[in-house]
C-alpha cells in the first residue's frame, strides 16, 4: 500500500469517519474513495484538495513528503 493510501486511512480513522461519509464530505462515491484507501487509484488534484480541506492537513502530509 502506498504512503497516500495509508495517510487517508489514517486521517479517517483518527476521526472515527467511515468511508462514506469522507466521500459524501468530498463530493465522490464511496467506491471511488474506497479506490484511494486501497491505493488502486490516486485522487484527483481536486480530490486531494478536497481531502487535505476536510481532514485539516496539509498535502505535503497526504503525499508523504512531510511527517506532522
Amino acid at each position: 500500500m502506498d504512503i497516500i493510501a495509508i495517510r487517508l486511512k489514517e486521517c479517517r480513522l483518527q476521526r472515527k469517519l467511515s468511508q462514506w461519509q469522507v466521500a459524501q464530505a468530498i463530493g465522490t462515491t464511496t467506491q471511488q474513495y474506497q479506490l484511494y484507501e486501497s491505493g488502486q487509484r490516486l485522487p484527483a488534484i481536486k480530490y486531494l484538495i478536497a481531502l487535505c480541506k476536510f481532514f485539516g492537513v496539509e498535502s505535503d502530509y497526504i503525499l508523504g513528503i512531510k511527517d506532522y
